[in-house]
């Protein structure tokens, strides 16, 4: 049993000093130049702007492209960070409707209150035969002003 043991603790040291080290390749899948993004079956691109200026005037707006749907929406809204319930307020919505078009807007602008954290919310329906086959939502970075 010993001169098992003595023949296995040698062959194990041979096969350490005799393997070669593996090092994998860097493949870098997500380089600079690409742009990582859902995947959908109906919506192209959505994009969605929110900026409050100096003066108070908060400007939300959202743009939906889309094919093969037979009708688009866009809804956007302007939201208002209630501290003593710890939610979100909804203070003004806008939303669009198109018919047969391949792309579909909706926003606005509205004044808010100094003292608050705001926020925008757009979400983006892609309809077929009246029920919604594809549906996106996009909040944009909050801003206290």
């Amino acid at each position: 049993m010993k001169k098992v043991i003595k023949i296995l603790l040698i062959l194990s040291l041979i096969m350490s000093v005799f393997s070669l080290p593996a090092h994998a390749a860097e493949q870098n899948f997500a380089s600079d130049e690409t742009i990582i993004r859902p995947m959908f079956s109906y919506i192209n691109a959505m994009v969605h702007y929110f900026d409050i200026s100096s003066n108070g005037k908060a400007t939300c707006e959202a743009l939906l492209s889309a094919f093969g749907g037979d009708s688009l929406k866009v809804v956007v809204k302007l939201e208002q960070y209630d501290p003593k319930t710890f939610s979100w307020k909804t203070l003004k919505t806008w939303s669009r409707t198109e018919y047969g078009d391949d792309s579909c807007g909706a926003g606005g602008s509205w004044y808010v209150m100094s003292g608050y954290l705001y926020r925008s919310v757009a979400t983006g329906y892609v309809y077929v035969n009246g029920v919604v086959v594809e549906e996106h939502e996009m909040v944009e970075k909050e801003y206290y002003y």
